[in-house]
Parts: C-alpha cells; structure tokens; sequence
C-alpha cells in the first residue's frame, strides 16, 4: 500500500528488519516515501542477504525480481528527464546485485535487457558518450584485439581470461586494458603473452577515449558484469570497438545494446537457449570454459592429514569447494540424504573463497546447514568447515582435497574452476546435469575427458 510521509514507515523498517524483499508486500509508489528513507528502500529491495535460507527461495526472489525491475523500467522509462527517477536510475546502477539470479533456471533474458536499459539511461545523463562509429577495418591490416578486466590477479576469471590470447597469432595485434595493476607475476606474464599492457584511468570517458583511440576489431570482457554493475559493467555500456564479446566471466546474458556475442560451448549451452540471450551466440565445440594459471611459480605447501582435521582412516569424506552462496536449501538436503545414508560418512566443505566476497555470514550459514544435517540425523562433528588463515591457494588446495574420498559439485549452479584441482588430485567428482549455461558448466567439463558416469540427470542418480 502506498505510505505517506509520516504513516508505517516504523513498522515498515522493522519488517525489512526480519524479513528479506521477496517475502513482504513491495512498495511500488516510490515517490510516495520520504526522501530519507528512498535510498534504503531502493537498496534493500534490490540488494539482497548474501544466503537462502529456505527451499524456493531462488524462485522467489527471481519472481520478486521481475516484479520490481517491470516497475523500475516502467516508470524510468516514463520520466526519463525527471530529477526522482534519475537519481533512482543511478541508485540502480549503484546498489543493484544480480548475482542471485544465477540459482534458477528461469530465463533471466528481460530482466537484464531492463538493467542494461537503466544503465543506459543513468549514464547518458550523466553526460557519457556511449555511442561511437568505429571506423572501418582497414584491408591487409592485422587483426587488433582487446582484452579487459578489473585486474590479473590470481582468481578464475584471470585464469578463464589467459587462454584467450596466451597463444594468440604473432601477426595479430593484443592490447591488455587493466583498470588495477599490482605487477606481480601473473600480471607480468599476461602483459608479456598480449603484448601490449595499458593501464586505464579512474573515470570511463577517459577509459573510453584510450579504447576506441586503439581502433580495434574486437574486444573482450573479461570480467563479470552480470552481477554488481562494477566499472568494467560501465564500460561495456559503450561502443568502444568493431565487435564486443563476453564469455564465461559472465554467467548469463547481459542484456546490453553494445555487446554483440556471447562466447559459449556445444556441450556447455544448448541452441535452444539462445532465447535466454540478448547476445548472438559465439559457438566453441566442446566446453565453454578452458583456464590456463601462467608461470608455476615457485610455492609452499603444508602438509594435511585425515589425524590434523580429526577424521578417523575409515570415513568416507565427501569435500566440496563449493561457493557459500551456491550451497542453496535444496543442495542442502541433497548432500544430507547422502550422508544420512552413511554413517561413517564426512562433509568436508571449503565454501568462503575471496573472489566472492569479503564478508560472509559464516555463523547463519553454518546453523543453517547443521539444521538441515540433523534432519537426517547427521551429528555436527561430522560437518568440517574449513577456515583457513592465510586463505589457502589452489596448490594448497590440493592438500586438503588429498584425503578426501569423492568431490562433490554444486547444483543448480554448478562449479568450473573449483574442477581443477579435484581432477588434479586424481579425485572423482561428482555433478548434475543442468538445463542452461550455468547449471551445465561442471557436466560439460566431465564429459570432455570421456568422465560420463561421474554425470547425474537427477537428484537420485
């Protein structure tokens, strides 16, 4: 119901207090809130809590989700010169995170053309230039190609980012654009295979101005910009080359007017889900995903055995590196009727990995999986979470995973880079199949190197 200045907005703010956006009524007369509280609104209904709780919950909140993005664009589009709806455009763009829209199956396709719409809006206001007419390729000339992201440091979407111009034609040109530059190996060893390294400014019209001064024939983003709308995100709003592409950095379709293919795989997306794209579809035959992690630099490792975590010789240990986020309601109950049905079985989990987040909410999550345990009467002692310090690194990684028994993928979003080092080790994984890019990324992998029958279609295979 609509709320005036000074009527339920203290019982309002206890409710958002308790409960998340999906699950109380939705407010859809912004204009009707006092301006104090516009910002706060805006952001709790587009901001989530980083975990679900409850079974449906991914449904419900892309059903949320739709609901209020239909009346964001609606109205933006509606007064689009007018100072409110401006400022709520780029409280959008600021505060809005899609990520959780990753744990359905549902096709996300309108929902994103509305966000790349609203970032379009916000920032032609602002005064960016986001249009340009690339000039055109000149005949006999070599072939110039852009790569860009946030950084090189070691993290899946550098390692997913490296295979893409490592072993690039010498005749062709390869410019790396980097907004951050620490110059550690990695970095270095990605400037060394592009050829060309440059360091982008703070602000994107200067960033744009460096790009399309280049005049390339494609450009690359690396980075995810599905998720929070980081600088990367806004950049990819212009047209800053001949032909734009995404891939595996990002999850789904962008829904933006100036990417023009989506890079995927034969075994990873199907022909049929080319409605779920904004993009035309850049075909690889096989699996979308490939990581190359440069230079093996010199690294230590400690020791780990099953004595130091206190797990007797016997026990069956099931590990997963599983992100926290993807460990939803029904994974949940899934991996504890699995454990349930053995009871000298362990889980072993490694689920607060720092290319996500810096914050998680560890003791909800831990209460909520031990809750869902119990109902198959697993004990607490047999849930490991491990939380290391240092966070360990992928070769330390392999340590742990070395007493373990089997690798365990998530569902419906599943895993890639946390494959590796499980298949390093020798350790069998086992996953789901999925309907769509993101719930197919772990199969596809595992049928690539013949790994079949490690391939559920179901819960209960």
């Amino acid at each position: 119901r609509t709320l005036g200045k000074h009527t339920g907005i203290g019982a309002l703010l206890a409710a958002m207090l308790y409960n998340r956006a999906h699950t109380l009524p939705c407010i859809y007369e912004l204009e009707t809130l006092p301006d104090w509280f516009v910002t706060d609104y805006v952001s709790y209904m587009t901001n989530p809590a980083l975990l679900f709780c409850k079974p449906g919950e991914p449904v419900k909140y892309f059903q949320h989700m739709t609901r209020w993005m239909d009346y964001l664009h609606s109205a933006i589009r509606a007064n689009p010169t007018a100072d409110f709806w401006l400022k709520i455009a780029s409280l959008v763009v600021q505060r809005a995170d899609f990520g959780p829209l990753y744990f359905t199956s549902s096709n996300p396709k309108q929902l994103y053309r509305q966000r790349g719409e609203i970032i379009d809006h916000a920032l032609r206001a602002s005064g960016h230039n986001l249009d340009y007419e690339v000039p055109p390729h000149t005949d006999g000339k070599p072939l110039r190609t852009g790569i860009i992201s946030l950084h090189c440091r070691p993290s899946p979407e550098t390692f997913a980012m490296l295979p893409v111009f490592e072993h690039h034609a010498d005749e062709d040109e390869v410019i790396l654009y980097l907004l951050h530059a620490d110059n550690q190996a990695l970095e270095q060893y990605c400037a060394q295979r592009a050829g060309t390294l440059k360091i982008l400014p703070g602000d994107p019209d200067s960033q744009a101005a460096i790009i399309r001064a280049d005049n390339l024939d494609v450009l690359f983003f690396a980075t995810n910009i599905t998720s929070a709308c980081n600088p990367v995100c806004l950049l990819a709003a212009h047209r800053l080359a001949r032909t734009q592409i995404v891939g595996t950095g990002s999850v789904t379709t962008t829904g933006m007017q100036h990417i023009d293919y989506y890079m995927t795989g034969t075994a990873t997306d199907s022909p049929q889900n080319a409605a779920h794209y904004s993009e035309q579809l850049l075909w690889l035959d096989g699996p979308a995903h490939c990581f190359s992690y440069g230079p093996d630099n010199e690294h230590t490792t400690t020791r780990i055995a099953r004595a130091d975590l206190g797990i007797a010789d016997d026990a069956i240990v099931y590990v997963s590196g599983a992100n926290m986020l993807k460990i939803v309601p029904e994974l949940m109950m899934l991996w504890a009727r699995l454990l349930g049905k053995q009871d000298n079985s362990v889980l072993m989990l490694y689920p607060y990995g720092p290319n996500w987040s810096n914050s998680y909410p560890k003791t909800l999550f831990r209460q909520r999986l031990l809750s869902v345990l119990a109902t198959q009467g697993v004990k607490a002692e047999r849930l490991l979470l491990l939380d290391p310090d240092p966070v360990p690194d992928r070769h330390q990684i392999r340590e742990y995973l070395g007493i373990a028994d089997i690798y365990l993928d998530s569902h419906p979003f599943s895993g890639t880079t946390s494959f590796i080092e499980p298949l390093q080790v020798g350790l069998p994984i086992v996953c789901r199949s999925g309907m769509n890019f993101r719930s197919s990324m772990g199969a596809a992998l595992l049928k690539s190197i013949q790994l079949h029958e490690l391939v559920a279609d179901d819960d209960e295979k």
